[in-house]
């Protein structure tokens, strides 16, 4: 084979594999935005769960609404479940799961139960016993005052 012919078809060749390459590096680009923007998704909404619940917050080591507690207020507990379907609804609107990469997608399925899991409790919240030995607010209140708050000074009592 002559040169000029090796050369001809090597550079019909290149520009396909470049070509290929240029698809292959776009679509692992592309999954990675999708899991990106998932991850900053969930971090937005541990940020809201936080402030919603300064109780799981201090638990979190987060130190901010250390002032309050939990809203367990009828209304307080109807807001923590619109917010947690709102989240849901985006979630499942908003990102592919196919476009997740392995660990996106491992995350992806434990919003969506964990979510499930919130919303029904909240639609059973009258069925259980709200103190039992175990759980319930005559535990969890001293458990936070002792184990989770931080007192530095005299003021943060």
């Amino acid at each position: 084979m002559r040169l000029d012919a090796r050369i001809g078809r090597n550079a019909r060749i290149v520009p396909r594999l470049l070509a290929a390459a240029a698809v292959y590096c776009c679509a692992a680009q592309a999954a990675e935005t999708e899991s990106q923007r998932f991850r900053a998704f969930l971090d937005h909404a541990y940020d809201g769960v936080v402030q919603r619940a300064p109780i799981l917050a201090s638990e979190f080591g987060e130190h901010v609404g250390e002032d309050r507690w939990d809203d367990v207020s009828e209304a307080g507990l109807a807001a923590d479940a619109k917010a947690i379907r709102d989240q849901l609804d985006a979630v499942k609107s908003q990102f592919s799961y196919d476009e997740l990469d392995a660990s996106g997608k491992l995350q992806y399925r434990v919003f969506v139960n964990e979510s499930r899991l919130l919303l029904d409790r909240y639609r059973w919240r009258d069925e259980l016993y709200p103190l039992n030995q175990i759980v319930g607010l005559h535990v969890e209140v001293p458990d936070v005052l002792i184990n989770q708050q931080r007192l530095d000074t005299a003021a943060d009592a």
